[in-house]
């Protein structure tokens, strides 16, 4: 097989660093359009055991403007609190309503629910391990797996020179 010359090997380099940032931009893009659609939560009480084991990860669908039936399961913002709860029943008074309760609570939720407050519809629950590949999805994780994959590659470029150049008597 024939030897690439240093400017072939530089713009095969080129090519597949372009290609790289390419498909990094394409998942950005992918990731972008995914949570524009749906919010991953992390379960932080037993308020909804056995269905919604704590630790879990839930995906909810955002809402879109469609009124939920009694037996979803939704997630809602009451002051700075993200609560997930089943929908009991359904009302309209100065607008639409949903009382709620945990499946492991003796009562219904003191308050109703205003549609407005529904952030979505749980439609996925991933057991408590999934709480660990969140965290490594972050944006901090992915620009350090970008970063170090760069030195790695300079690493390496590094590491070819050094055994090329000639030792000298």
């Amino acid at each position: 097989m024939q030897k690439l010359t240093l400017k072939q090997r530089k713009a095969l380099i080129l090519m597949l660093l372009l290609l790289w940032l390419l498909l990094l931009v394409q998942g950005c893009c992918s990731l972008y359009s995914f949570f524009s659609r749906y919010r991953l939560f992390k379960v932080a009480s037993g308020s909804m055991e056995p269905t919604l084991p704590t630790g879990a990860v839930i995906v909810v669908a955002k809402n879109n403007g469609s009124l939920y039936s009694p037996g979803d399961i939704i997630t809602y913002k009451q002051n700075d609190l993200y609560i997930t709860h089943r929908v009991l029943e359904t009302g309209y008074q100065n607008g639409f309503y949903y009382r709620t309760q945990g499946d492991a609570n003796q009562e219904p939720d003191a308050g109703l629910v205003k549609h407005q407050a529904v952030i979505g519809r749980v439609i996925l629950i991933a057991p408590g391990f999934v709480a660990t590949l969140q965290k490594l999805f972050r944006v901090r994780s992915l620009l350090l797996l970008h970063v170090l994959f760069l030195a790695a590659l300079y690493l390496n470029k590094q590491r070819k020179t050094a055994v090329r150049r000639p030792l000298h008597n």
